[in-house]
């Protein structure tokens, strides 16, 4: 889903950006995620350049009216995978209903939705 950032000169388009590029590195490198994000090597270079000038205090200019700038970042996540047997072993230490509905996530974020009926020893 395409989304775009607009607003007059100043207003901290910039700024958001720079912010965004920032806590996506954060979050790919410090959390085990299935989250990534790509951009162009040129945008890359503008937006870690911004984000080094904001840590040091130094904000983006504001552009001047006329100044369109695109820079296009690609946002994939995909749930982790969840172990069946350990989930499930898990589901029935927290209840003991004989019918249980688990809502596992498949690749990209698809439900599966599996109903299975558990048996009592």
């Amino acid at each position: 889903m395409p989304i775009s950032v607009i607003g007059p000169p100043a207003s901290g388009k910039s700024t958001f950006l720079g912010l965004l590029y920032q806590e996506m590195v954060r979050y790919t490198n410090n959390y085990k995620t299935e989250f990534a994000f790509y951009a162009r090597p040129d945008v890359q270079t503008v937006l870690g350049k911004m984000n080094s000038d904001m840590k040091q205090g130094r904000f983006p200019e504001p552009n001047q009216m006329g100044d369109f700038s695109e820079m296009s970042i690609l946002i994939g996540y995909r749930p982790p995978k969840i172990s069946t047997d350990k989930f499930s072993d898990a589901l029935k230490s927290i209840t003991d209903k004989q019918q249980r509905i688990y809502r596992l996530y498949k690749k990209w974020g698809i439900f599966l939705v599996l109903m299975m009926l558990l048996v009592k020893k």
